[in-house]
């Protein structure tokens, strides 16, 4: 603003005022990096003390509140140095000069865990674990200017690795997560899926990864959540597919690819629900509307509705030359009351008619008379 008021470009202004600048700045960051250096070398050395010992509790609370006091104070200065490098267009690597390659090293020894002269090419698993880092995250992206920072990791070759397993360590997590949500289909599975979700989806908006980054780990995710779908009780599918629009933000799913293959469980999966529930003992004043709830369960997720009955029928009810499907004529073989009364719940004009077309509604009455005359 003052070159502008000057009528002078920065650029143009005298070689040593910018270097003095440059040398202050530096100086700045050197100071900032010594202290922040000598705090992690400490909170290291305290690490093997007894950790329910007094004595450790207080250093460690005094140790936290002087992190946080310089984080905050390298937050500030990051803020004007980067207003200052837009003006004059330096890098970071050149505006810092050595004191860039130091604040990424003391950054990653705090929030990521990886110590000074450790290799980045290993298991991040080794020394971060899901936890950890979640806490150091949510610690880093109170800093605004900081994480800003920290993407450049991405492309710097000592910390890309690190960096993208970052991702990768949550994208497991959420995995891991549908995998207990499956075998135990409960409220508190639930929220820690859902917790998971959010905090991946919040990593990908403040690191910036780019669609076509991870994609087989993404792919890893979409496939598990299908799976989710496939094994959960059907009265807890609700909760479940209301993770979608979650899943398609963590896995950058734009077009949202993963329809295909939730429309296909869907229907897989509700035969296979009904072939569960036949083979349990039937009470015959019950069974229709116990079949009804389940097909119905399944198709107010499909969307629409409609599409999913339309679907169904000629895959596991009736063929277009109105012959059974293989699915029905094995179940006609394996439990014949029960196909009888699927078919019967198909033949209902009243409770079809704007689910199935006329033809299909027809070919389920047509079904169900030579199944009844069936001896």
């Amino acid at each position: 603003m003052v070159c502008q008021l000057a009528g002078a470009n920065l650029p143009k202004l005298d070689n040593n005022v910018l270097t003095d600048i440059l040398r202050k700045s530096r100086k700045e960051l050197q100071n900032y990096n010594a202290f922040f250096t000598k705090l992690l070398n400490t909170r290291e050395q305290l690490a093997d003390q007894e950790k329910n010992n007094k004595k450790y509790l207080k250093a460690m609370d005094r140790l936290d509140e002087a992190t946080h006091a310089i984080l905050k104070k390298i937050d500030t200065y990051l803020l004007s140095a980067r207003s200052f490098m837009k003006i004059i267009g330096l890098s970071s690597e050149v505006f810092f000069g050595p004191n860039d390659a130091e604040l990424k090293q003391n950054l990653a020894w705090l929030f990521i865990g990886c110590k000074p002269g450790e290799s980045t090419g290993r298991d991040i698993s080794q020394y971060l674990s899901y936890a950890t880092a979640r806490y150091r995250l949510n610690l880093l992206f109170e800093y605004k200017e900081i994480t800003l920072f920290c993407r450049a990791y991405k492309g710097d070759d000592a910390y890309k690795d690190l960096f993208f397993d970052i991702f990768r360590l949550h994208f497991n997590e959420i995995i891991e997560k549908m995998k207990q949500l499956a075998l135990f289909p409960d409220e508190t599975n639930i929220r820690h899926l859902a917790q998971s979700l959010f905090e991946t989806q919040r990593l990908i908006e403040n690191f910036v990864l780019e669609e076509t980054l991870l994609v087989d780990e993404k792919q890893d995710v979409r496939d598990a959540y299908v799976d989710l779908i496939k094994a959960i009780p059907f009265e807890s599918l609700g909760p479940v597919l209301e993770f979608l629009e979650n899943i398609c933000k963590v896995t950058q799913d734009r077009s949202r690819e993963i329809m295909a293959p939730i429309r296909t469980c869907l229907l897989e999966t509700c035969f296979l629900t009904l072939t569960q529930y036949a083979d349990q003992p039937l009470a015959a004043d019950t069974v229709q509307n116990e079949i009804k709830k389940r097909i119905h369960y399944y198709a107010m997720h499909y969307k629409p509705q409609r599409s999913f009955y339309q679907t169904f029928f000629p895959i596991y009810v009736g063929k277009r030359d109105g012959s059974s499907s293989i699915h029905l004529s094995e179940l006609i073989q394996k439990n014949k009351p029960f196909a009888v009364a699927l078919l019967m719940v198909f033949s209902d004009s009243k409770s079809m008619e704007e689910l199935l077309r006329p033809d299909q509604i027809a070919n389920a009455k047509t079904l169900l008379e030579k199944l009844k005359n069936i001896s």
